[in-house]
C-alpha cells in the first residue's frame, strides 16, 4: 500500500487488491479527506468494493470524503454515495472543492 501524507488529504493506492480495512488506518493522525487510486487494478472485486463502501461511510461521518480515482466505473454498482472520477487531477480538485464548501459552512 503506498500512503502519502499531502497538505489536504491523504493518498492511498494499494499494490493490489487483496488488503483489508486495516491498511487504511492511520494511527496518530487527524481525520484527512482521502483519494484512493484504482486505475491501476483490472477489476474491483465484491470484497475490496465492501471495504471501499465502508471506508466512505466512516469518512462521511467524520464530515469528510472519499474519492475514488478509477477511470472504468462500472465496477461500482453501488456508486451511489461513492465519488469516482476518472483522473488524480480531477480528485484534487475535488478534495479542493469540499474543503471550501466545509470552510464556507455549506
Amino acid at each position: 500500500m503506498i500512503n502519502e501524507t499531502h497538505d489536504t488529504y491523504q493518498y492511498l493506492r494499494p499494490k493490489s487488491d487483496s488488503f483489508s480495512k486495516s491498511d487504511f488506518i492511520i494511527p496518530g493522525k487527524e481525520p484527512i479527506d482521502i483519494i484512493l487510486e484504482l486505475n491501476h487494478l483490472n477489476a474491483i472485486n465484491n470484497s475490496l468494493l465492501g471495504i471501499i463502501l465502508d471506508l466512505n461511510k466512516d469518512q462521511i461521518s467524520k464530515g469528510l470524503c472519499l474519492v475514488v480515482v478509477k477511470s472504468d466505473i462500472t465496477d461500482f454498482s453501488e456508486r451511489d454515495s461513492l465519488i469516482v472520477v476518472p483522473t488524480l487531477g480531477e480528485a484534487k480538485d475535488y478534495i479542493q472543492m469540499a474543503k471550501i464548501q466545509r470552510d464556507l459552512g455549506f
